[in-house]
């Protein structure tokens, strides 16, 4: 059998009304020579159901049934084992594309001979632009690559298997896309950008998707699960050697997220705010993050954070230094 030119990979778990729609984007792609790879996440609100009938009248779907609960992240690495396209596309069960995304991806991957092809999207009403094309200059634009988003992305599966480039497991570590997006930003200078805007990010609350609904927020974005991506990501960068390179690019985000994980922490209750609290503390190049920035340049960019930010910052600088003496006299 010819291999397909890209496989798409659809986790579904309860998707609601919105999967119709968006399988419907996908089997009257204008680029016809793809697979559709639906991994069924064991849903319960006959998401499966339709799944099989579209696999009844389309023979390029695939079905892939996980025995349980295996959540977006390995869900997704799933897909990816059993894709036999030359590269590979991710959609979001409850969102949607334009017809031709797919082609206009492809064709440009081909032209370029690129590691990775991104569009522009929608994100519910508003478009979202990306500065520029990154080309040959990924380093250049590393801020780019915390947006992460995959499904407005092709990948070349050589080049993922190569870098042994994967998702995280969504039980453990969110989001997962965005510490996949680093990975592969960091491991290409071959990454190209289609201005169109082509895929559909459905930003609503009225539904079970769970980066999504507020009911689930603080579940999906708990503080544990962020450090663990956070953890992740500055592990990766050190055994990259590019960590120390990228640092003041980073350092804004990882300020950020360091505050996120405790704040979630503390909605869930003051035990795991505290948890996540002296994970931050306990950990060198967490407390690495704090400590520089009262250092120059990083001072000079405190304007940038909101007054929680910079008093989590300060608290948190304080307490690490008390533990560092701590730490000193014990040994």
């Amino acid at each position: 059998m010819k291999k397909p030119k890209v496989s798409i990979i659809v986790p579904v778990h309860n998707a609601g009304k919105y999967l119709v729609e968006c399988l419907n984007t996908l089997i009257y792609q204008t680029l016809q020579d793809i697979e559709i790879i639906i991994v069924l996440d064991c849903p319960t609100d006959g998401s499966d159901t339709i799944a099989v009938e579209y696999a009844a009248i389309d023979y390029r779907i695939k079905i892939i049934r996980n025995r349980q609960n295996m959540h977006i992240g390995n869900s997704r690495n799933i897909g990816m084992d059993n894709a036999t396209g030359e590269y590979i596309g991710f959609s979001d069960h409850d969102d949607y594309c334009a017809l031709d995304m797919y082609e206009k991806l492809y064709t440009k991957a081909k032209e370029k001979d690129a590691d990775i092809v991104r569009c522009n999207y929608f994100k519910g009403d508003k478009p979202f632009i990306f500065n520029a094309d990154m080309g040959q200059n990924n380093i250049q634009l590393l801020s780019q690559m915390f947006n992460g988003s995959v499904w407005n992305n092709i990948y070349r599966k050589d080049f993922l298997t190569a870098n042994n480039i994967r998702f995280a497991d969504t039980k453990i570590t969110t989001p997962e896309d965005l510490l996949f997006s680093v990975k592969a930003y960091v491991c290409t200078n071959n990454i190209f950008t289609i201005t169109d805007c082509l895929y559909y990010w459905r930003v609503s609350k009225n539904h079970t998707s769970t980066s999504r609904n507020k009911n689930v927020r603080i579940s999906y974005y708990a503080g544990d699960k962020l450090l663990s991506m956070l953890e992740n990501m500055i592990l990766f960068l050190i055994n990259k050697g590019v960590y120390d390179r990228f640092s003041r690019e980073i350092w804004y985000f990882f300020v950020i997220k360091m505050y996120s994980s405790v704040f979630n922490g503390f909605c869930k209750s003051s035990q795991t705010g505290f948890f996540c609290w002296k994970e931050i503390v306990n950990k060198n190049y967490f407390r690495k993050e704090i400590l520089k920035s009262f250092k120059k340049p990083y001072i000079f960019r405190f304007y940038k954070l909101k007054p929680t930010n910079i008093a989590f910052v300060c608290l948190t600088a304080i307490v690490s230094i008390f533990y560092g003496k701590l730490h000193k006299n014990a040994k």
